[in-house]
């Protein structure tokens, strides 16, 4: 599953586009090379955009994971903005289990199902 991260300076947002199966690794190589990306600002409002990914083999174990490996991570990305888009029933409650197990990543998190309403909530 590839992901497509373009950080954005002159609208002030990170654009991840997931296209095909979501894996954790996949987060996990994604994140890591953010991290490392020396045009990150920490508190840079993010957009992840699954509406293309098929989330159909992740399980509730590995949104866990996830979290987890986020909260390794705190101190390079606190306090931001994250905003997931999603096209379909299955993405959506996903999400909505991520954002509730993330409470402690010290970030707001929404999920959405259009992405121009989820670009005006992280920009704002």
């Amino acid at each position: 599953m590839p992901i497509e991260t373009i950080i954005d300076q002159t609208a002030g947002v990170i654009l991840h586009t997931v296209t095909g199966q979501l894996t954790l690794e996949a987060i996990r190589s994604s994140f890591a090379a953010l991290i490392d990306n020396p045009r990150l600002r920490k508190n840079t409002p993010a957009i992840w955009d699954f509406r293309a990914a098929n989330a159909s083999q992740v399980s509730t174990d590995e949104i866990s994971q996830i979290v987890d490996f986020f909260q390794g991570h705190i101190d390079k990305r606190a306090g931001h903005k994250v905003a997931i888009v999603v096209a379909d029933d299955l993405g959506f409650g996903l999400s909505r289990m991520y954002e509730f197990q993330a409470l402690k990543l010290r970030a707001e998190i929404e999920v959405f199902r259009d992405f121009e309403q989820a670009k005006k909530w992280a920009t704002t």
